[in-house]
């Protein structure tokens, strides 16, 4: 797509991918491999050490999740997007990313039932502190340092 401006219902349907220019499939196709080849050691070692893009290993990236990621992005407005493997992966991801050792953690009684068992478990391996509010709410308070 271009940089023109389309609406919410385009954008669901066609943001992040072009059309093959083989095929010319307007579909985005799934890749359903584990692994990719390079073109020689120079090109892997590049891409290893993100240098070049491209793809490497699947759990790394994937050319559907990409158009995936790309979709949501230009859905919310966003510069970019991260697509995980599960709810519980997101959670963890955006608690991790936001805090380092030593920050609290404070929470009310309606989180997530796995998150809260998660975030239990997190303190012991971060020697961080776990603080749970007694309220009724479904949102985390981050204190950072």
């Amino acid at each position: 797509m271009t940089d023109k401006t389309y609406r919410q219902a385009t954008l669901c349907v066609h943001a992040g991918a072009t059309p093959d220019p083989v095929t010319r499939a307007r579909t985005v196709p799934i890749y359903q491999t584990a692994a990719y080849v390079f073109k020689d050691s120079r090109q892997a070692k590049n891409l290893f050490a993100l240098k070049e893009t491209g793809n490497i290993y699947t759990r790394l990236n994937n050319p559907t999740t990409a158009v995936f990621e790309e979709r949501v992005a230009a859905i919310e407005g966003g510069v970019g997007s991260l697509a995980t493997a599960s709810g519980m992966a997101a959670i963890s991801t955006a608690i991790l990313s936001f805090t380092a050792l030593g920050d609290e953690i404070l929470s009310g009684d309606k989180l997530y039932g796995g998150e809260r068992m998660n975030s239990s478990a997190r303190p012991s391996r971060n020697s961080g502190e776990r603080s749970r509010l007694p309220m009724q709410t479904t949102h985390l308070h981050l204190k950072t340092r």
